[in-house]
């Protein structure tokens, strides 16, 4: 064995062996990213309360997780309860209208988010109140909770928003007072956060009620885990009357016209599948680092010298330069203009496809509409043209003020 390949398999291995360590570090580290997936054990994912809610409610729990589970629509009686806990609320108008048609069939839906369509919030909203969408927020490192009514309790939890152990502050939304200017509005105030910024409403709609919540990271795994705040997620979770349960999953996915919508199968591909799995996910990687390995260490030994070959040299510009100084020599101040207005009637024809005819008005002002340089510009460069084809001796300051007009035609034009 040469010393080379000795060389290349042993830098080969330590690569392989470092990148090996570092993807099982990122395998298992915490992600601190709020995903508030019902499967993620991470902090900020939602399996402990899923388990919670499915564990009270073995033989009547529904899940809408894919686009081929039984939706909402299907669902047919009544004292039946949707809950939804996610970043963001992404259903579309049609889902919307399911979801309120269940509601006021008698049914309950509680979500928690930390946007809202405004589909949604329109019901609560009067034409002249202040904003046109009542969701807003602040930001801090801490947030208090508290319930009001038949919920209110002596305790309130903290929320102390925590990032891969460094505390940061989080932007904590809630309902703005002021964008609930109807008071024909069936609304009550359940709960709110720091300062009285209400966070917890009820609404009630048709023979149901439309629970809205604006603090879904208090139901994640880092902070149920509090008794304060599992003693308030108990609390909250009260407003729901005993029945079926329906946890939705599937509106945490956002809908995107690239991809496939919740009508249709997801996306597949080989690289898709080879991904999903881990075994074949390191074997992908490690082919990849064999292969860069591989172009540095044997593609650079057998590569032919590439010949440097000079450039062809434009000399054009120069050939431009030594003319024009034949001519300004010479004293051709008339020839010299000739050939810029020549040069001029040429770049009409070629940019706005107009035949230069007769330097006139007229063909001045259609030049003015299709460049957008001012008539008189183009009308003063005409003029000078003609008294220059009239004159035999021109001075140097007449070719310089016939030069300085196409100069500023040609920056100005589009």
């Amino acid at each position: 064995m040469s010393s080379a390949t000795k060389t290349f398999l042993i830098t080969s291995l330590s690569v392989i062996s470092v990148i090996a360590v570092i993807i099982y570090y990122l395998e298992h580290r915490l992600n601190w990213s709020e995903n508030y997936r019902m499967e993620s054990k991470n902090p900020y994912g939602t399996q402990v309360i899923f388990t919670l809610l499915k564990e009270n409610h073995p033989d009547n729990f529904h899940l809408i997780k894919e686009s081929t589970d039984i939706q909402l629509k299907d669902f047919r009686s009544v004292n039946m309860n949707y809950v939804f806990i996610g970043s963001n609320y992404n259903p579309d108008d049609q889902e919307i209208n399911d979801l309120l048609f269940f509601i006021g069939r008698g049914n309950n839906a509680f979500i928690s988010a930390n946007s809202l369509p405004q589909y949604l919030t329109d019901l609560f909203i009067g034409e002249n109140c202040k904003d046109e969408f009542p969701l807003t927020n602040y930001s801090d490192t801490v947030n208090e909770l508290e319930l009001y009514g038949k919920l209110k309790t002596n305790i309130h939890p903290k929320l102390k928003y925590n990032d891969d152990e460094i505390n940061y502050k989080y932007s904590w939304n809630y309902f703005d007072s002021l964008s609930f200017c109807r008071d024909s509005i069936p609304l009550a105030v359940l709960g709110s956060s720091t300062g009285g910024k209400i966070n917890f409403l009820k609404l009630s709609y048709g023979r149901g009620n439309l629970f809205l919540h604006t603090t879904p990271i208090c139901f994640t795994n880092y902070f149920i885990k509090n008794k304060d705040i599992f003693e308030y997620a108990g609390n909250v979770f009260s407003v729901l009357p005993p029945g079926e349960v329906i946890w939705d999953e599937l509106a945490k996915s956002p809908k995107y016209s690239y991809v496939s919508t919740r009508n249709s199968e997801p996306m597949q591909g080989p690289l898709m599948f080879i991904l999903s799995k881990e075994s074949l996910r390191y074997a992908w990687y490690i082919s990849l680092i064999l292969l860069f390995l591989y172009v540095i260490f044997i593609g650079k030994r057998r590569q032919s010298v590439i010949p440097v070959i000079d450039p062809v040299k434009n000399t054009s510009l120069e050939f431009v330069k030594t003319v024009g100084k034949l001519y300004y020599l010479e004293k051709d101040h008339k020839s010299i203009c000739i050939h810029k207005m020549k040069h001029f009637q040429t770049f009409l024809r070629n940019r706005y496809f107009i035949l230069t005819t007769q330097l006139n008005d007229d063909f001045a002002k259609r030049i003015s509409i299709v460049s957008g340089v001012s008539f008189e510009l183009i009308k003063e460069i005409f003029l000078q043209f003609a008294l220059i084809e009239v004159h035999d001796n021109l001075t140097d300051q007449e070719i310089n003020k016939f030069h300085q007009s196409l100069t500023r035609f040609y920056k100005e034009c589009n």
